[in-house]
């Protein structure tokens, strides 16, 4: 494994997860030849939050991450047949951290992710994506079929299916989904709903498939859409999932950095993360929303 000397946001790197309130687990493997680029999605990340790396301030919303420790996982890197063992030699590291964020690898990960280090809770997982990825083929198609596989893990209750649109969804998968009781909101239902679901008091998994968002703001992926969801309509359907239910770990799949867009979907990525680590610490008091004087500021819209 490789070491760097610079994780996300200028942080450090530690086998020592539970010292910190959340740990970046970088993950670079890929399930199939031509899904290489995503095992490089976590460095590629980490360049684009080095700008970040100061006291956030959003005009908005006032100071952000707050008193919040961050640490980031020396990088699991191996080929995905082999995953199983890596994961297998840092179990007790991971399992016992305090919240884990995963990030790299295509969707065929969040199995393997689900599979080693939850396996012992039960709880649903949110899957915020184009497509299903229901098929029942996981064994050669591996990131077309990671939820189908998932859904037959006792640890996992139910899915919640999200955004799901697009020409390149499988016409057998959703009808299959839909019969074992998961529930599919898709992107034209999510915009109708006003990005607010009401869906609240569950223990979730969330695992975010980057072709989920707009080409506009996530060009680099290998299966992207058009017609996905906007940065600030993302960033308030989360803080409406994360405040009304437990959020026990999240994954983000699917970044191929070596598909050229001048760095866009990183910078979207690591603002992206910083909304999602905001709204868990403030969920948790790690850190406080900020309050405006109405008296002594003037917002500008």
């Amino acid at each position: 494994m490789r070491k760097y000397k610079k994780g996300i946001l200028n942080t450090g790197y530690s086998w020592n997860c539970n010292a910190y309130d959340f740990n970046f687990i970088p993950i670079k493997t890929y399930s199939a030849k031509y899904l290489k680029g995503v095992e490089k999605a976590f460095t590629a990340i980490v360049d684009a939050s080095l700008v970040y790396a100061v006291k956030l301030f959003n005009p908005y919303r006032g100071y952000m991450l707050n008193n919040v420790k961050i640490n980031n996982f020396p990088i699991l890197s191996s080929k995905f047949q082999k995953i199983d063992k890596v994961f297998e030699k840092y179990k007790k590291n991971i399992s016992n951290s305090n919240f884990n964020i995963f990030i790299g690898s295509d969707h065929a990960i969040t199995y393997k992710i689900l599979s080693n280090f939850y396996i012992d809770k039960k709880f649903s997982i949110m899957q915020f994506d184009a497509h299903s990825d229901f098929i029942d083929d996981y064994k050669n198609y591996p990131h077309g079929a990671v939820m189908k596989e998932c859904s037959k893990l006792d640890c996992v209750e139910k899915l919640f299916q999200v955004g799901l649109r697009a020409n390149l969804n499988h016409g057998i998968a959703i009808p299959d989904s839909l019969s074992l009781g998961n529930i599919i909101v898709s992107r034209k239902t999510l915009e109708e709903l006003d990005y607010s679901l009401n869906i609240k008091k569950q223990d979730l998994y969330l695992t975010i498939d980057i072709d989920f968002f707009d080409p506009s703001i996530a060009e680099a992926t290998n299966t992207m859409e058009p017609g996905g969801v906007k940065f600030n309509d993302a960033v308030k359907l989360f803080e409406n999932i994360i405040k009304n239910n437990n959020i026990i770990g999240i994954d983000i799949v699917e970044f191929n950095p070596k598909i050229k867009d001048n760095g866009k979907t990183a910078n979207m990525l690591i603002n992206i993360i910083i909304y999602l680590i905001n709204f868990l610490s403030q969920k948790n008091t790690v850190s406080a929303p900020f309050e405006y004087d109405d008296e002594k500021v003037e917002m500008i819209y």
